[in-house]
């Protein structure tokens, strides 16, 4: 079973790969090739200090590259971020609409579960169905 580390880890090499980057060109100066063949397998983790600098090398900013990673992994974070966007667009109903597509789905992630409660609510309160 890989670990979100592990899975994070081959998120950024293929993300490498995509730039047509060789592995060794893209660890120099920040770990060995070694230990980043590790750490994809999973064997080590590395810090996160260093996970930095390798974004730094495919000129991405990290918290970029970790909320692709984010929303490519986790289709229940990608469904309630969809809720969120029609909530900042004023579009209660059609937000509406998804709450209740999802309203007998059993989350996964606390964060998620939260995240879909706070714009549940959100879109009750604008839709006039709860006061304050």
């Amino acid at each position: 079973m890989k670990t979100t580390s592990q899975e994070f880890g081959l998120f950024i090499d293929n993300l490498r790969n995509s730039r047509n980057m060789s592995r060794e060109d893209f660890v120099e100066g920040i770990v060995s090739t070694r230990q980043y063949h590790r750490y994809l397998k999973g064997e080590t983790s590395i810090t996160n200090n260093k996970i930095i600098l390798l974004v730094d090398k495919l000129e991405m900013n990290f918290l970029n590259v970790y909320k692709l990673f984010i929303y490519g992994e986790n289709t229940e974070y990608k469904l309630v971020s969809n809720i969120y966007s029609l909530i900042l667009s004023f579009n209660y109903v059609e937000a509406n609409k998804l709450i209740n597509q999802l309203e007998k789905k059993e989350f996964t992630s606390k964060y998620n579960k939260s995240f879909y409660s706070f714009c549940k609510i959100t879109v009750a309160y604008n839709l006039k169905r709860i006061s304050k």
